[in-house]
């Protein structure tokens, strides 16, 4: 979620060394400086961009940070790494940052199998907090990361006391322990009851900070279910949109436009499939006009009166 991925942005950007420590890079790792991190064409935002310098040779460094599994990641990294590998000329080291345990094993690759057998395959690093050691943060120190480790495993209240602790001593000005305060209280909130967190922070040493104001502009937008289903859909139609242009090239307007029109996420989810396993583009133009319209329109055709066409109407009476 947005408020996920700006608290951890800020962290990158204030301290780098500290939040690339995280991804266990090999060699030597030089930090050049974070970028844009929007790509265009549909228009989207990965979390975070910098540049390094990894062993002498320069790359672009991707984040992505996760709070919930998401089907369409593998896509998502595909579709990034390319981009903006393009964008910036740059080879691109792209790593999935996930915060919260999840049921099923995440995906380390994006892959397609062509029917002569030819693979397009792109890897990218996983970095899994709650597998990180708590304790053994809290001794390195490093500030910068810090208000992960209420996620870390061996946390408990006591741990993220100490945590907090460390925070507001010393080192980091009043402004800068605002943020790091606000994040934690955010990050801490994934694992952690209100009661606890109450106990530990209070919310009036954060209060003045950009993160915290930014928790609660979009807490107050929060949970209307529009505003969810809206977000699904668009994530539904970026990864059909994905998984098209990677097997058969760039889709023409004609066939965005009929993709648009598979208004459902179940539609977009049957579309994906059929995308994935489709021989040809042909194969998937035709099962689009055959069934995608109708799963579109299912509800529009059902409101329509028993025995009426949809453009003839009776005449009015005078």
């Amino acid at each position: 979620m947005l408020r996920f991925d700006v608290s951890c942005k800020h962290l990158l950007r204030c301290y780098p060394e500290h939040v690339l420590g995280l991804l266990r890079l090999p060699g030597e790792v030089v930090w050049g400086g974070a970028l844009q991190s929007e790509v265009a064409a549909p228009p989207q935002v990965a979390d975070a961009v910098a540049r390094i310098r990894w062993n002498g040779v320069e790359y672009l460094v991707h984040l992505e940070f996760e709070t919930r599994a998401k089907r369409i990641l593998p896509q998502r990294m595909f579709w990034y790494n390319g981009t903006l590998s393009a964008k910036h000329r740059l080879p691109v080291y792209s790593v999935a940052v996930c915060l919260t345990p999840r049921r099923h094993p995440l995906p380390e690759a994006f892959e397609t199998v062509y029917p002569n057998g030819q693979r397009l395959r792109l890897e990218y690093g996983v970095v899994r907090v709650w597998e990180e050691d708590a304790h053994a943060t809290l001794a390195r120190g490093a500030l910068g990361v810090l208000p992960f480790v209420p996620l870390m495993h061996g946390a408990d209240a006591s741990t993220v006391r100490e945590a907090v602790r460390r925070m507001t001593r010393g080192e980091p000005r009043a402004e800068e322990r605002r943020e790091l305060l606000a994040v934690t209280y955010l990050l801490a909130g994934l694992r952690f009851p209100e009661r606890v967190l109450s106990s530990i922070l209070r919310r009036s040493k954060m209060r003045d900070s950009v993160t915290y104001r930014s928790i609660k502009n979009e807490g107050r937008q929060e949970g209307l279910e529009k505003g969810l289903e809206k977000g699904m859909h668009a994530e539904g139609m970026e990864a059909l949109l994905i998984v098209l242009e990677a097997r058969f090239g760039d889709p023409s307007p004609a066939l965005r436009r009929a993709v648009a029109k598979l208004r459902s996420t179940a539609s977009l989810r049957s579309a994906l499939r059929e995308a994935a396993k489709a021989a040809d583009l042909i194969a998937f133009r035709a099962w689009l006009q055959d069934r995608g319209p109708r799963t579109a329109d299912r509800t529009r055709v059902r409101s329509r009166a028993p025995g009426r066409s949809p453009v003839s109407r009776p005449p009015r009476r005078r």
